[in-house]
């Protein structure tokens, strides 16, 4: 299989970008007070409470 250059240059875009793209979110919550910290535990009891509804 031969890899050309833009298929060089849109693998990397894909696999940079998204990284690029959470340090923004986070960074613009971060501006604002809200630290990332606080997201990720907001995220844990909302999928735990999902979980919890699902059983029952």
């Amino acid at each position: 299989m031969r890899i050309t250059l833009l298929g060089l240059t849109a693998l990397l875009l894909l696999t940079i970008l998204p990284a690029g793209c959470k340090s923004t979110y986070y960074g613009a919550w971060e501006s604002m007070g809200v630290h990332k910290r606080d997201i990720l535990v907001e995220r844990v009891e909302k999928a735990r409470d999902d979980q919890e509804q699902a059983k029952e």
